[in-house]
């Protein structure tokens, strides 16, 4: 006989996917639990939301109506592109985004806005501020190389607005046409996944959180950390499901239909070893915008790099305060505290 070494030692080259597979199914038997107990100790708590009652729907529609409105400020940004000059830019562009923020907020707490309509008057507002600083730097920096600004149609300023990027550039890679079988398929994504998101929320985050107001209320802490714990798997459910809707089918469907060429919207963030490499991967539109109108001109000024780096995380965590914050009409800071504890 031979020495051999028994197969869960170190010295052994078994194949171990067996367990492997135990595990997922260990941990797909948990999950279907836990869906059962959500349904059997809440019922079924889905529901779409209907405008039919008109106190829902006076809730709704001023906040629409904002987000159809706001685009006129591109058209604004694009006449005061031609009679500013580069002391005057500063100003302009400070009006215009200052008229912006006002109607935003004015809107949300005048209308009693419903979460999800300021959600998306707030989100597209905060889009459409960086997009319009974008286009004051890059038309402020080629008119103080050139000392004049560079014409463009208003076409293009509209196409910029619609266009899934925040960079603005006076021209664009394009495709040779739209794939409507593409477009279809992210639409199918689109519309999947938002109907997953909120039937997930609806059933399976709401309750969780409407259960943990209690405890930490009261500095329960032992129940605190169960209530997080609880509410670890749908969030985690919850954010790729977001993620996927959001970055590979809106953007995609949006990048289709406008001919837009360049669709690198992430990279490999889920094989980040730390935040630093997540943040720098996981959202490249807003990651190119704060590198090109923040942290590059920060460098070049002077500025050390940490510090510029540190900027450009605190300006993101105000983003982030403003987005969550608004839409709910509470100011916590719980975004903005959360983000600053990363750096």
């Amino acid at each position: 006989t031979t020495s051999r070494p028994s197969l869960l030692s170190t010295q052994s080259d078994a194949n171990l996917r067996g367990f492997f597979n135990l595990g997922l199914l260990a941990l797909f038997a948990v999950n279907v639990r836990l869906v059962l107990e959500n349904l059997v100790k809440y019922g079924l708590l889905i529901h779409l939301p209907s405008f039919r009652h008109p106190t829902e729907l006076s809730r709704t529609w001023p906040c629409f109506t904002a987000t159809l409105v706001l685009p006129i400020f591109f058209v604004v940004a694009h006449a005061l592109d031609k009679i500013a000059n580069a002391k005057t830019a500063l100003l302009c562009l400070s009006l215009n985004v200052l008229v912006v923020i006002t109607v935003t907020v004015s809107t949300v707490f005048a209308s009693n806005a419903t979460a999800f309509s300021a959600l998306v008057l707030v989100f597209y507002a905060l889009n459409m501020i960086l997009k319009l600083v974008s286009h004051a730097h890059v038309s402020w920096s080629f008119r103080c190389d050139r000392g004049e600004p560079k014409k463009f149609s208003i076409q293009h300023m509209v196409y910029f607005a619609a266009a899934p990027t925040l960079c603005f550039q006076y021209s664009y890679p394009r495709t040779e046409r739209i794939r409507w079988r593409f477009v279809a398929r992210r639409a199918v994504e689109l519309v999947f996944g938002s109907v997953f998101l909120l039937m997930s929320i609806q059933q399976w985050v709401m309750p969780t959180l409407s259960n943990s107001i209690e405890p930490f209320r009261n500095n329960d802490y032992p129940r605190m950390a169960e209530r997080l714990l609880k509410l670890a798997l749908p969030s985690v459910a919850v954010w790729l499901v977001g993620f996927y809707t959001f970055f590979q089918g809106f953007l995609n469907l949006q990048a289709e239909i406008l001919r837009f060429g360049d669709r690198e919207f992430y990279t490999d963030w889920w094989n980040s070893v730390d935040l630093k490499e997540y943040w720098r991967t996981w959202n490249l539109p807003v990651h190119r915008w704060a590198v090109r109108h923040m942290y590059s001109p920060l460098t070049r000024s002077g500025v050390n790099p940490m510090l510029a780096a540190t900027a450009v995380f605190i300006f993101s965590a105000i983003l982030h305060e403003f987005l969550i914050s608004l839409p709910l009409r509470m100011v916590a800071g719980h975004a903005f505290a959360g983000m600053l504890l990363q750096i």
